[in-house]
């Protein structure tokens, strides 16, 4: 299975807007202001330019703590998180320039020929391969640069300035700034984090009726459904089942292994005058087994170490989350989790995706894939490093280290990616 890493910045929820504002002024290592630099809160509609002196305000602003997202050509992106209590002071932002080696890849140190030999992987990869990445366009395709590294097999794609995409599928013109992005050639994961600025499509009223029915779909499937329903404590009535999966040592493996170490320890020591041979002792210790026990010791120790074991009742909230008190929700939990959405079954897309993986199973049969029916939607989350996910302001939250393998590393990309504001 593929694991996909996102990084993108989630928020939510349009009840949490209020009329307060924020400015200040951007400039450069020397200080000076910047023209024409962007401000504005990721995965929102709210951004602005400076002026000529670098300034900026922003308004309608959602509540609590806010993150501001600063890009400017030449110059590295620059994040500023903002608590509630400092909006009323005038922040001061300095930009750094591009490091030397990003400035040679932007400038000229790339694949001359990269988006023809690379578009295809990093529009599937980013806008995604779901139904509505179909009525999707990158519309500078000029702004993407590449690198391929042979000796890693790993792409990197670069942006020197924002990759504009006209998403018709959901009414949006979507400004994103690349922060990074890596694709590993033989494993396909992915690795990417984005900071995106939304603007309504003006459309004809079928128009409309059409976007609309197409997001509350987008979020009823969505990662942001999920944080939002459990930072309310409501997954069940919201259609999320969560379960705990258990990672435990492959016993059975493990008494295999021991029973032909043993085996093998003796061919070794009776052999041991005559060659050292490794290739030579498997093949006299596989000659002590008979031919059905063999064919049985090799498939075990094919397994993986440890097996899984799926907890049947699913975990309550208490179990995996907590208020503090500063009203933010923490995300934590130790195995990894399961989560199943029980409203709607898989987008037919995302099960010729599943049936995909499993052709590529020599032990099964092109019959039995094709015999696989639609399911509900299932993920698979761990914390790779244990870092606790904060979610707060009813949904918006922020970490790098949560992995989803399974249906949401295949749905969540830039195709389905709702703005802040967004309410069904």
């Amino acid at each position: 299975m593929k694991i996909f890493l996102l990084a993108v910045l989630i928020f939510s929820s349009g009840s949490l807007f209020c009329q307060s504002s924020i400015s200040g002024k951007v400039v450069s290592d020397k200080g000076e202001g910047l023209h024409g630099a962007s401000v504005f809160i990721s995965n929102t509609k709210i951004g602005t330019t400076t002026n000529a002196n670098g300034e900026f305000t922003l308004e309608h602003l959602p509540n609590g703590n806010i993150q501001l997202v600063i890009t400017f050509v030449g110059y590295e992106t620059t994040t500023a998180f903002i608590v509630a209590s400092d909006r009323n002071k005038k922040f001061i932002i300095k930009m750094q320039p591009l490091n030397n080696e990003l400035q040679d890849v932007v400038v000229g140190n790339f694949d001359k020929r990269g988006w023809q030999k690379w578009g295809k992987i990093f529009t599937e990869a980013f806008l995604g391969t779901s139904v509505f990445a179909k009525n999707c366009l990158i519309t500078d395709t000029d702004a993407v640069n590449f690198s391929y590294n042979k000796k890693t097999n790993i792409l990197r794609a670069y942006a020197y300035k924002p990759i504009l995409i006209d998403n018709n599928a959901l009414g949006y013109h979507v400004a994103v700034t690349l922060a990074d992005f890596s694709y590993e050639v033989n494993t396909k994961i992915v690795d990417y984090q984005t900071y995106t600025l939304f603007t309504d499509i003006d459309g004809t009223e079928d128009q409309q009726l059409e976007w609309n029915a197409n997001r509350q779909k987008v979020y009823n499937y969505s990662l942001l459904h999920f944080m939002r329903a459990l930072y309310n404590n409501n997954l069940k009535n919201e259609g999320f089942y969560v379960r705990r999966i258990e990672n435990k040592p492959n016993i059975e493996k493990q008494r295999v292994q021991a029973i032909y170490n043993n085996k093998y320890e003796q061919i070794r020591d009776s052999l041991k005058s005559i060659t050292d041979n490794e290739a030579s002792i498997n093949k006299q210790v596989e000659k002590l087994f008979n031919k059905d026990s063999l064919t049985y010791y090799k498939a075990v120790l094919e397994e993986a170490d440890e097996t899984t074991d799926l907890h049947f009742e699913p975990v309550n909230f208490k179990d995996i989350a907590k208020f503090t008190d500063s009203n933010t929700v923490i995300f934590h939990f130790n195995n990894d989790l399961q989560v199943t959405y029980v409203k709607e079954k898989e987008p037919e897309e995302y099960l010729q995706y599943r049936r995909s993986l499993y052709l590529k199973n020599s032990l099964i049969t092109k019959d039995d894939v094709n015999s696989i029916s639609l399911g509900y939607p299932n993920t698979i989350l761990s914390l790779s490093q244990g870092i606790p996910v904060e979610i707060s302001e009813d949904g918006y939250f922020t970490n790098i280290d949560l992995f989803m393998n399974g249906f949401w590393g295949w749905w969540e990309k830039m195709a389905v990616t709702l703005p802040y504001e967004y309410e069904p």
